[in-house]
């Protein structure tokens, strides 16, 4: 991020010069500006030899509220020669450790400096060539950071100071005859009898509503291309946690398929059951009808023996006469038993009467 700053007081080389510079206070307190060991090393170019250092403890750097003030002295800056200076901060706190304040410096130098001959070097209040103002610059390391400056100042010779802040000037800033410019509304002030009253002209004209609205746009646009860049970093960041999440997911899905697959045997094992179960109920039933065909069939012995029953009581009376009968007939078969006898005998001896007139007549 690069913040400029038209219209500032070039550093005058051979000349004190001193620089105010005011931070956001989020800015002032986050860095711990207030407190700690303040050191700078300005040089004329970046990567330039060292030209002086500026250092809190030596009072070349005081501080005001949210805002470093940096006192150059002449034989400091005699060695800047022209084009530019360029500083940044290092934060040295009480325990010694060192830290570097985000952003860096660059601020114009007079391309050529006269003194005046008659006042001791170093005091002279004359300046020749070079141009009145100029352009400063704050650049900060970080594309997306938003460091809003409220004034920077470079004060010449009493009353001839040039300083530019993002509001309308307190009276107890500057110095009469000092003129004052709001970089945000372009409203020019001077300060007289110790106030700024009301503003002059304005440094911007009409181009400053073109130029707000250049820069809404922009800003939109810038803010639509990070939301675009804001979702594809929650995409990717999705999809890569839901990469890593895959193995797990695929995991649970076979767990899953495995305890359907037990299900399922379980519903299975259930229906074999179930079966079993009606076999179980079929064989009693079976059971049941065999122990019924056999009452059955009981039942029909006991119906036929009462019926044999009944049939001999009704025939009691022919049992009598059969039994008469049947002694009648036992009577007529001994009867039969001699008379057989008898015949046997009368066939034997006319058996033996053939023999014996077969043995007389043998040999006629």
């Amino acid at each position: 991020m690069r913040k400029s700053f038209s219209g500032v007081a070039p550093i005058r080389p051979g000349y004190t010069s001193e620089i105010r510079l005011t931070y956001p206070a989020a800015f002032f307190n986050a860095e711990e500006l207030e407190t700690g060991r303040i050191v700078a090393h300005v040089r004329n170019a970046l990567g330039g030899p060292l030209a002086f250092t500026l250092d809190s403890d030596q009072d070349s750097i005081e501080r005001e509220e949210n805002a470093l003030v940096l006192l150059m002295p002449a034989d400091g800056t005699s060695k800047l020669g022209g084009g530019i200076a360029v500083w940044d901060f290092v934060r040295v706190s009480e325990s010694g450790g060192k830290r570097p304040v985000p952003g860096r410096w660059i601020w114009p130098v007079h391309s050529t400096v006269t003194r005046n001959l008659g006042e001791a070097e170093g005091e002279g209040s004359d300046v020749v060539g070079g141009s009145a103002v100029s352009t400063a610059t704050f650049e900060f390391p970080s594309a997306d950071a938003q460091v809003d400056f409220t004034v920077a100042v470079v004060p010449g010779p009493q009353g001839k100071s040039f300083l530019i802040g993002a509001d309308a000037p307190e009276d107890t800033l500057g110095r009469d005859g000092d003129v004052y410019i709001n970089w945000q509304s372009g409203d020019l002030y001077e300060k007289t009898f110790g106030a700024w009253g009301d503003p002059l002209g304005n440094f911007y004209g009409g181009a400053l509503a073109a130029a707000q609205s250049a820069a809404d746009d922009a800003q939109a646009t810038a803010g639509d291309r990070q939301a675009v860049a804001d979702d594809r970093t929650a995409v990717t960041a999705l999809k890569t946690a839901i990469d890593a999440m895959m193995p797990a997911i695929d995991t649970v899905a076979n767990r899953d398929a495995e305890i359907a697959t037990v299900a399922n045997r379980d519903a299975q094992i259930a229906t074999v059951a179930e079966r079993d179960a009606e076999i179980v109920t079929v064989a009693d039933i079976a059971v049941q009808i065999q122990t019924v065909a056999e009452r059955d069939a009981e039942i029909a012995a006991l119906a036929a023996i009462e019926a044999a029953i009944v049939t001999a009581a009704e025939n009691a009376d022919d049992i009598a006469t059969v039994a008469a009968n049947i002694d009648a007939v036992n009577d007529a078969a001994g009867a039969l038993t001699i008379i057989q006898t008898a015949m046997l005998q009368m066939a034997t001896a006319y058996a033996d009467s053939q023999t014996r007139f077969i043995d007389a007549h043998a040999f006629e």
